[in-house]
């Protein structure tokens, strides 16, 4: 196997998970959350315009997500594919077979199992590399939970404040907190299915979450983009940063990540901390070791975050797996981490292929 030389050395630990909380946050189930006629912006399922020649279908990273001097930008992506035998060889043959479109990246603790481009994008006409950006959907509620974690461990925010605090204009907010808001229990429904976005402003999206929904506490999970929609401006209010600056510097910088960022077009971009990054896969790599290792908050603070079926941007399943789908259009992705095993598989996909075959597979092969 090759050795993830640009990864830190990976991190063991036992942490004292719960047992086995099932979700049906998978990308079939997804697909049917939102009814509503009005375009949802995570589950942009029959939308094809959106991933038609432009920047996000087949984009080479480069360092454009970083100011030239950031130190993060001098971290070259690698440059050649790997297919290890014979594991990697065998999740290959299934994805060139099975007209995979996309980009994997399957490793286990320091070594690379398969790192490899596939196809191209959807009517673009561009072959997909290993360093090819994806937009990654509600991957990036991750992202927002981490920032949250961070800001609640420098005191700059409770897990326990309630959501006046931070939206004082509006009435009725006095019982909704941010933790719930975390776990989908905020009662704020899917803005993505309710409003037409084009034209929305920020202010606009926020006023018909809050006035629209009410802010009524669920006492049950339910998946909604909105709850990780507000979050991101309870990250602004908190820091006293943009989103795109918070991320880039307390997030992107510390995780080496030099080719992540939030996508321009306005689809994407009005998905904001709910679902509005572009990332790749190696830069996703690096996420997971740093989210994982230490790098971006105290390690013990994992056992906080794993609790319940959902929390702080993640679904959990088993004893070790952290995991979570995205789906923007004809964009599809997963990111899976099972601490047991220190395994980390990135699956980035377009041209509508699903990811939740592949990862089956691919999980398959592992455990074989």
């Amino acid at each position: 196997m090759v050795s993830l030389a640009l990864l830190l050395a990976a991190c063991s630990g036992n942490n004292d998970d719960p047992p086995d909380i099932r979700d049906d946050t998978t990308p079939e189930a997804a697909e049917t959350m939102t009814t509503a006629p009005i375009e949802p912006i995570e589950e942009l399922a029959n939308d094809r315009t959106l991933v038609s020649k432009n920047e996000l279908t087949n984009e080479a990273a480069d360092d454009s997500a970083l100011e030239p001097d950031d130190p993060v930008s001098e971290k070259a992506p690698p440059l050649v594919e790997i297919v290890t035998v014979p594991l990697g060889q065998t999740i290959d043959d299934y994805l060139s077979k099975n007209s995979f479109f996309g980009t994997v990246l399957v490793a286990q603790g320091n070594d690379i199992i398969l790192h490899k481009a596939y196809g191209d994008g959807y009517d673009s006409g561009v072959s997909n590399t290993i360093n090819t950006r994806f937009n990654i959907g509600s991957v990036t509620k991750q992202f927002t939970g981490a920032a949250i974690l961070q800001l609640e461990a420098e005191g700059k925010l409770a897990v326990s404040d309630t959501l006046n605090k931070f939206f004082p204009d509006y009435d009725g907010l006095e019982n909704v907190t941010v933790q719930d808001l975390l776990i989908m229990q905020g009662g704020f429904g899917d803005f993505a299915s309710t409003i037409a976005l084009s034209g929305a402003s920020s202010k606009d999206i926020e006023s018909h979450i809050i006035t629209g929904w009410g802010g009524k506490r669920l006492a049950y999970f339910s998946y909604s983009n909105s709850d990780y929609w507000l979050l991101g401006k309870i990250i602004e209010q908190a820091s006293g940063m943009t989103c795109e600056q918070y991320f880039v510097e307390k997030l992107f910088i510390p995780a080496g990540m030099a080719n992540s960022r939030f996508a321009n077009d306005w689809r994407v971009a009005v998905a904001y901390t709910a679902g509005g990054l572009v990332s790749t896969a190696w830069d996703l790599s690096l996420w997971l070791e740093a989210y994982f290792c230490g790098k971006l908050f105290d390690e013990s603070m994992l056992n906080q975050i794993r609790r319940g079926r959902y929390n702080y941007g993640w679904n959990f399943r088993d004893n070790s797996i952290w995991w979570h789908n995205g789906l923007m259009g004809y964009f599809n992705s997963t990111v899976l981490y099972d601490s047991k095993s220190e395994t980390k598989i990135i699956i980035l996909a377009n041209s509508g292929t699903n990811t939740s075959k592949a990862l089956g597979i691919i999980e398959d092969v592992l455990g074989s």
